[in-house]
């Protein structure tokens, strides 16, 4: 009777480390084979292939992205903190309509900052590409940008 609890008690810690193991695995993985977890690559959307970039390009452009992020870094910090404290303002029982208007300008001119600095990264990119590449690029701009704003 001892060895039969025993194989039991065996039979059940292995069913626990094999869904540990499992679930780690899931979570390094991911549920469509992407890596959660690990050193991230650098992201272009589908650029690459899209476009035909080469090595030299693609190094280029990795190196205007890492810049363009840390510039938008700090300025999105800034805009998600005038976000909250425009939220707290309006959470009061009365509410300074002059200190309303002031959170809402910051986060106007935050956001304006922003819009120029992708203006200005996009410019930056198109410089590294090709005449044929850059037609290319703005139509897939184009695109995306209407997919994810339609016209009304």
């Amino acid at each position: 009777m001892r060895q039969k609890w025993l194989l039991y008690a065996l039979l059940f810690s292995v069913a626990i480390n094999v869904a540990a193991v499992g679930t780690l695995v899931y979570y390094w993985v991911g549920p469509h084979g992407r890596t959660l977890v690990g050193p991230r690559k650098p992201h272009r959307g589908g650029l690459e292939e899209a476009l035909g970039l080469t090595s030299t390009q693609k190094t280029t452009l990795d190196s205007l992205r890492a810049r363009y992020f840390r510039q938008l870094r700090p300025l999105r910090r800034q805009l998600h903190q005038e976000r909250r404290l425009l939220s707290e303002l309006m959470d009061k029982e009365t509410v300074d309509s002059l200190a309303l208007r002031s959170h809402v300008q910051k986060i106007a001119e935050l956001q304006a900052q922003m819009e120029l600095l992708t203006v200005k990264h996009i410019r930056e990119m198109s410089r590294v590409m090709t005449p044929e590449q850059r037609e290319k690029f703005h139509k897939l701009l184009r695109e995306r940008m209407w997919r994810h704003h339609p016209k009304r």
